[in-house]
């Protein structure tokens, strides 16, 4: 019977701390540990770093393109597509002319596309943000080239 009461006014106890701690006042506020946009990229070396982050999607493309400019070889039986895949049934859909969009060969370079799109876009609307005062001579307009040549290099890429 007073374990019940313990219990009972523990548990109230602490439902009502946990209604009462929540405040809404900091639900908007951003930790300063936590990059964003506006906080990003400030300078010219920090808008360096991102600029990287948008040539890292490049990474690991490996030699899928390879495999669609061997297309003829494959066609005629002089490739073996099963060399090439991870899944004979992915291998076969090539010569055959019917790539599935489930085929990772086909899926993948959509994804890293439209992931190089979104960061160099990203990168674009901060960077275009910052006076010209926060770069050196004419580093702005480089840098904002670079960004523009990669995203219209992954719009051709995806689609």
């Amino acid at each position: 019977m007073i374990m019940n009461k313990i219990y009972s006014s523990l548990s109230l106890i602490l439902l009502l701390l946990t209604l009462g701690s929540c405040d809404s006042m900091f639900d908007n506020e951003i930790p300063p540990h936590d990059l964003v946009g506006d906080n990003a990229i400030t300078s010219e070396s920090s808008a360096k770093v991102a600029l990287n982050g948008v040539y890292s999607y490049l990474e690991g493309w490996g030699t899928w393109s390879a495999y669609y400019i061997c297309d003829n070889e494959f066609r005629t039986g002089l490739l073996d597509p099963t060399a090439f895949y991870r899944s004979k049934t992915e291998g076969e859909q090539l010569p055959r002319l019917q790539v599935l969009d489930d085929n990772s060969d086909a899926e993948n370079p959509w994804k890293s596309g439209y992931k190089i799109v979104n960061s160099a876009n990203n990168f674009i609307y901060y960077t275009d943000r910052l006076p010209e005062s926060a770069f050196g001579p004419n580093r702005k307009t480089e840098m904002l080239a670079e960004a523009r040549f990669l995203d219209i290099s992954g719009i051709s890429t995806a689609g």
